[in-house]
């Protein structure tokens, strides 16, 4: 490889991480519950107080985040029960369990649950309470929150290496 093929190489480099980088969507969440939920059947909790909502993903009105494009997504949620109950708590990707959290009765316990997994776009993910355990409360004042964020993108058309390998190829001939 000549001087110029290399600074060929560097500038075609440079641009195709300018073109993916101009190309990826910002998307992350962080919310918070402000009141008390009484959960009754499968209802979903509803995040009320968002911190951050890059790209618009989360909405807390219904409680559900609809991913904008296919990608790898993380996603965290904490829930604590209330002292006299158990609460139990399904994290679902278009109403398919992923997740499954649980806060013991007592002295106000936590738990969380966590996931990584790929999602197409427009699917959905929410924090659901398990109708099977009956009424139950999740504890409000901001201690439950639910979290997510884009971790890449795996649209055909973007990070790809398959694609950089066949462009940068091309350039050099």
């Amino acid at each position: 490889m000549n001087i110029f093929q290399s600074c060929l190489l560097v500038m075609v480099c440079f641009g195709l991480t300018a073109m993916i980088q101009a190309k990826s969507t910002y998307v992350a969440f962080y919310a918070t519950l402000t009141k008390n939920q009484l959960l009754r059947g499968t209802k979903t909790v509803v995040y009320d107080n968002v911190y951050t909502n890059l790209g618009s993903s989360y909405n807390n009105i219904d409680g559900t985040f609809t991913a904008p494009e296919k990608g790898l997504y993380y996603f965290t949620a904490t829930l604590m029960s209330l002292h006299t109950k158990d609460l139990h708590i399904f994290m679902m990707k278009n109403k398919n369990v992923i997740g499954y959290g649980h806060g013991a009765r007592g002295g106000a316990e936590m738990g969380s649950v966590n996931a990584v997994i790929e999602l197409g776009k427009g699917d959905v993910v929410e924090m659901v309470h398990d109708a099977k355990q009956g009424d139950q409360t999740i504890y409000g004042e901001g201690f439950c929150s639910f979290a997510g964020y884009l971790i890449t993108n795996l649209s055909s058309d973007r990070n790809s290496a398959e694609y950089v390998e066949i462009h940068l190829k091309s350039k050099l001939k």
